[in-house]
């Protein structure tokens, strides 16, 4: 804040009184964050559990306050390649469970070959490349006409999340669907299939 944005501010806290107040909604600023994501969560859950549901495609609810959640081949089951929306709206291509089903250094050798590298085309971009389990990610990519589209963080947006549900229910649908096209699906099973131990 410039100094002048912050003389303003501290003339809203003109009483004892409204100043307590701030500090004591400041200090649940992270509940206040988990229920605005729990209303998107809520939202997109039933989403994909009722509406959205394609063949040989699993989903499952993980956490309401993370907003995590996994989509995975069903052949292939939860802990799987998979896609995983988690850290309160990062979109991952993960092996989720590690080493415990997969071969990890494998499916990231494998991702680097030209056939599977097709996999990352489906996401509109990537923030971080592999890390261990974690094959790619895009990190808070979502556009609602606000200064901070396409790099939003935890807190800015919750509140997209809890007042415009419907737009990031609607990105959500368009990022998991590039990934579900008969293509994609089978290209996503053969990776888990090569990958997997």
């Amino acid at each position: 804040m410039q100094t002048e944005e912050i003389n303003q501010a501290v003339q809203l806290f003109d009483t004892p009184e409204k100043w307590s107040a701030f500090l004591a909604l400041a200090d649940q600023k992270e509940v206040l964050r988990q229920a605005m994501y729990r209303t998107a969560f809520v939202r997109i859950s039933s989403h994909f559990l009722k509406d959205h549901q394609v063949e040989g495609w699993s989903f499952k609810p993980l956490d309401s306050s993370e907003l995590a959640m996994v989509w995975y081949l069903t052949q292939y089951g939860e802990f799987s390649i998979c896609l995983v929306m988690a850290w309160k709206g990062e979109f991952v291509l993960e092996v989720r469970g590690g080493d415990r089903n997969y071969k990890v250094d494998e499916a990231a050798r494998l991702l680097a070959d030209s056939r599977f590298n097709t996999l990352l085309s489906c996401f509109e971009r990537i923030d971080k490349g592999v890390e261990r389990e974690y094959l790619a990610r895009e990190k808070f990519n979502f556009s609602f006409g606000s200064p901070s589209d396409t790099r939003f963080g935890p807190f800015r947006l919750a509140w997209y999340a809890q007042f415009e549900t419907e737009k990031l229910l609607e990105q959500i649908i368009t990022k998991v669907s590039r990934f579900q096209t008969p293509e994609m699906t089978a290209l996503l099973g053969d990776f888990n299939r090569m990958a997997r131990k």
